[in-house]
Parts: C-alpha cells; sequence; structure tokens
C-alpha cells in the first residue's frame, strides 16, 4: 500500500473555513521522506550501494540490498541526523557571535554593518573591549 506523503498541506478558505491554513512536516520528517524518495529514486543504481557504504562507514556487501528502501533509510538516516545536529550546532547564534566578536576584538574598526542584526543579535548584544557597537 502506497500512502502519500507531503512536505506541506495547504487548505484554501471556504465558506467554513474563512482561513487558510498550511501544515508542515517536521525538519526531521521532511529529510527522512526526502531521503525515502531520493532512495527510491537511486534504485538500482550500481554506484548507490558504494556510496551509502562509503557514507555509512560499512562494508559494500553487508548493506541491504538497494531494492530494500526502508532498510537503506534506516541505515541511512541516522547519520543524516548526525551531520544535520552538527551544522545546527556550529550555525547557532552563539557560535556564529563567538566568531564576530573575535574579529572585532582583533580588528577594532570605527563602524560595522551586521547584516543578520535581528532581534536575536540584539539580546546578546555586540559589546567588545575598545568599542560598543549598537
Amino acid at each position: 500500500m502506497c500512502v502519500a506523503q507531503t512536505l506541506m498541506e495547504y487548505t484554501p478558505p471556504s465558506s467554513t473555513t474563512p482561513a487558510a491554513s498550511f501544515r508542515t512536516t517536521t525538519f526531521a520528517s521532511a529529510c527522512h521522506l526526502l531521503l525515502t524518495r531520493l532512495l527510491t529514486h537511486a534504485g538500482s543504481n550500481p554506484v548507490a550501494l558504494q556510496a551509502i557504504a562509503e557514507f555509512t562507514k560499512q562494508p559494500v556487501d553487508t548493506l541491504p540490498p538497494a531494492t530494500d528502501v526502508p532498510a537503506l533509510t534506516g541505515l541511512i538516516f541516522p547519520h543524516v541526523l548526525d551531520y544535520l545536529k552538527s551544522w545546527q550546532c556550529v550555525s547557532a547564534l552563539p557560535r556564529r557571535r563567538t566568531g564576530v566578536m573575535s574579529i572585532l576584538e582583533r580588528t577594532n574598526p570605527g563602524i560595522v554593518t551586521l547584516v543578520e542584526y535581528d532581534e536575536q543579535w540584539r539580546k546578546v548584544g555586540v559589546a567588545v573591549e575598545g568599542g560598543n557597537y549598537r
């Protein structure tokens, strides 16, 4: 049985519901869905299993067959989540702020333009020794 899955559902306004609504999957669910579709598309591609073996650091002869998409998804998905968590850690505001502060302290510019200076940045501030940038 095939169950249709989508990343987003849109319900337009109607006479019974005057407002439109959107429903989306979680980020992890969306990644899982896209990985499943990618593996289904890869099908019997002869290099797909070799690429999966390299990505998961497992011998190719221990992998499920390329046609066993649920098993391959289950094998790969934890690695994908690990990469995503790692990326989220290094791209989080405190980490980016540390980098910006390091540059400001080293260079001590007279004027700074911060493109990403939004409400979250205003909460953490951009104060360095020798200057307070606002």
